[in-house]
């Protein structure tokens, strides 16, 4: 069962509770971003308000390991993540939290008060440019991911040896050897 630090828990209990999203992306450069109304500082690190979240995935807890995808879209106007795409961004780290807004102490931002909704790897990149608006949807992984991946073996003599030219073990697996066993009492 997950536990909340005593602020978060006065913000669920709250009429209206109102959260944010706390975006990290490590490209080839970083960039932080959320969801919410103004800027805000964790740490060292400031997440800007500047509106390119355009779409997400919205948060599930899950009880078993899978590889289940996440989505989130980002609107670039000034190229950054169009470039970033382009250089190459699949495999790099992806980190999303909630935080939530206590009516009187404003925006959570402590380690305690951040809940993780996502940590992962992108996937699949896509940019979709209508003239009107410039997207980038990136398919985030799950670090199980490798769990669907299929890698056949083998067992040949020339299958061993892209792995070691030196191995013999599969030099007569496909030759009819003989071998006379003696069964029974002697």
């Amino acid at each position: 069962m997950r536990t909340f630090s005593t602020a978060v828990s006065q913000a669920l209990a709250q009429d209206y509770v109102e959260y944010f999203f706390l975006v990290e992306l490590e490209l080839n450069a970083s960039y932080y971003m959320t969801t919410h109304a103004e800027d805000i500082t964790v740490g060292a690190d400031t997440y800007t308000a500047n509106g390119a979240i355009f779409n997400y995935d919205p948060p599930k807890q899950n009880s078993v390991i899978d590889r289940d995808a996440y989505k989130i879209a980002f609107i670039d106007p000034n190229n950054q993540l169009m470039q970033e795409a382009r250089a190459g961004i699949v495999g790099k780290t992806v980190r999303i939290r909630a935080g939530f807004v206590h009516s009187t102490l404003g925006p959570l931002t402590s380690a305690s008060d951040l809940v993780y909704v996502y940590s992962g790897y992108v996937d699949a990149p896509s940019i979709t440019n209508d003239f009107e608006t410039k997207i980038l949807s990136i398919e985030c992984s799950s670090p199980m991911a490798d769990l669907d991946a299929v890698k056949p073996f083998f067992t040949t003599k020339y299958g061993i040896a892209q792995y070691d030219t030196g191995d013999t073990c599969f030099d007569r697996i496909h030759d009819g050897y003989s071998l006379q066993l003696k069964w029974g009492k002697t």
